[in-house]
């Protein structure tokens, strides 16, 4: 886990290695999300995003339009169980790569 101070070290992490992301508190991602798609380099290596919300009502109105959204989590049991999954899916895509 890569923990940064500002947008700036957080997009620059992301360009280098990270494959996914949690984002919280939600009101951070319906503005950080977009700033990852105007007008940079399309970023290969990110392909999921997981979301923190205490209301997730209103947290999926604006995540609909980021299919990179995987999954959002209301509480620690959400989180965790959105992080299994999530795993899980590597692990296949990475079995399948192998074959």
């Amino acid at each position: 886990m890569i923990y940064t101070e500002t947008e700036e070290d957080a997009l620059e992490s992301i360009k280098n290695s990270v494959r996914c992301i949690l984002i919280t508190p939600d009101s951070l991602g319906a503005t950080f999300l977009p700033s990852l798609y105007s007008g940079l380099k399309p970023l290969s290596n990110l392909n999921s995003a997981i979301v923190m919300s205490s209301n997730s009502n209103k947290t999926k109105k604006w995540t609909n339009d980021f299919e990179i959204i995987k999954a959002i989590a209301t509480d620690d049991d959400s989180l965790l169980t959105a992080t299994v999954n999530l795993s899980n899916e590597v692990n296949v895509c990475n079995v399948d790569k192998k074959s």
